[in-house]
């Protein structure tokens, strides 16, 4: 926000570096700079990183995008799960309806703490995703 970074140019060169980060391991060094060059941070900021650091995760784990619709949260996925579908509600638990190349989080289950269920599920499919390669690798390796 202008009242947290006044200067244009440091504003502009900070949302641009925000948009262009891919890995959400830098933000708490994000935060702590931001902290140390303007002070504490407001909610906006806040939240600004927050969608930051969910938008990396949402990449890294294969998550094209997330849209908010009138009854649910849905996420498109990059690749089809296939055969991991049943595995992967499993994992994910009742809150998420998994489909082939979309999981949706009904609305009426959320409530205000969407954003960390949200959160929760990503990084619940992100350890499925760890769990599944492990378990190739040792297939492989018999």
């Amino acid at each position: 926000p202008e009242d947290y970074v006044d200067h244009l140019p440091t504003r502009l060169a900070v949302y641009q570096r925000l948009a262009k980060m891919t890995d959400s391991d830098y933000i708490p060094e994000i935060r702590e700079e931001l902290r140390d060059r303007f002070g504490p941070l407001p909610e906006e900021v806040e939240n600004l990183l927050t969608l930051v650091s969910l938008r990396g995760l949402a990449s890294e784990v294969g998550v094209e995008s997330i849209v908010q619709g009138s009854d649910a949260i849905v996420l498109s996925l990059r690749v089809p799960v296939g055969g991991a579908r049943i595995p992967l509600q499993r994992a994910l638990g009742p809150s998420v309806q998994v489909g082939n190349t979309q999981m949706q989080m009904p609305l009426r289950r959320l409530g205000d703490e969407w954003l960390s269920r949200l959160t929760r599920v990503l990084e619940r499919f992100l350890v499925f995703q760890e769990n599944l390669r492990s378990l190739a690798r040792l297939a492989s390796a018999d």
